[in-house]
């Protein structure tokens, strides 16, 4: 999945980057709640919880666009889709890529 240089113009890129900051907003509060500072002692657990919920609701939503018939054909694309967006997060924070996991 090779894209070019973000375009704010372009329709895809503006989406994108409207859903990574709606994003970034509920993972900033989810951090200020109750319930993530109740496991502040358990560090792992908490981020497990925390990807877990992220990553189930965001299934949701790519299901949702979906035939359920198509649901095997948004798994993939959300498996091969991971590791680009966690560059680009990594990007973002001035860090290089990663290489992918084998």
């Amino acid at each position: 999945m090779n894209r070019k240089a973000f375009d704010p113009s372009n329709p895809f890129d503006a989406l994108a980057d409207l859903s990574r900051l709606r994003v970034a907003d509920i993972g900033i509060s989810l951090c200020k709640s109750d319930e993530y500072r109740a496991m502040r002692k358990t560090p792992d657990e908490q981020a497990v919880a925390l990807i877990s919920g992220l990553m189930t609701g965001l299934a949701g939503v790519a299901m949702a666009h979906a035939d359920p018939e198509s649901h095997r054909q948004v798994q993939a694309l959300l498996l091969q889709v991971v590791p680009i967006a966690f560059n680009q997060a990594r990007e973002i924070l001035g860090l290089p890529p990663l290489e992918p996991l084998q």
